[in-house]
């Protein structure tokens, strides 16, 4: 084999194995995340603000995670719906439109700041269609 082959094919697996490496970096631990989604309601604000934080600093890659956990988690719902403001994922649209009829008026009041937060065409459709009076639906 001639040595510019062998260059090569070694740059190949070089890069091969940074891909893989960077793949792994950006996968998400799910165990941790639903320790921090637990934490999001601890008694400590520096427990509960860091937990915030670190879901944040997350970003997109955590935003399916958390939408499972809106459909699961009541007790972290409003913190929930906050935090996936912050992020802004577009993705999120379709879980906030349903909270905006939650029974809760702490998470319809969320879901509906945080379409605002999104901002796309999508998000700003619904916030249009929803009715003036939106704070006295049960």
């Amino acid at each position: 084999m001639k040595s510019g082959h062998r260059v090569i094919i070694f740059i190949s697996i070089i890069f091969l194995s940074c891909l893989c490496a960077v793949s792994y970096a950006n996968k998400i631990d799910e165990e941790k995340v639903n320790d921090l989604i637990n934490n999001l309601t601890s008694s400590s604000y520096e427990t509960a603000k860091r937990a915030s934080d670190e879901l944040v600093a997350m970003g997109n890659d955590v935003v399916p995670l958390l939408l499972d956990y809106t459909k699961k988690d009541d007790q972290n719902l409003p913190d929930l719906v906050e935090i996936l403001e912050v992020i802004g994922d577009p993705k999120a649209i379709p879980i906030l439109t349903k909270l905006t009829k939650h029974k809760k008026y702490i998470v319809r009041v969320r879901a509906i700041r945080a379409l605002g937060g999104i901002g796309n065409k999508e998000a700003m459709q619904v916030l249009i269609s929803l009715p003036r009076n939106f704070e006295l639906m049960s």
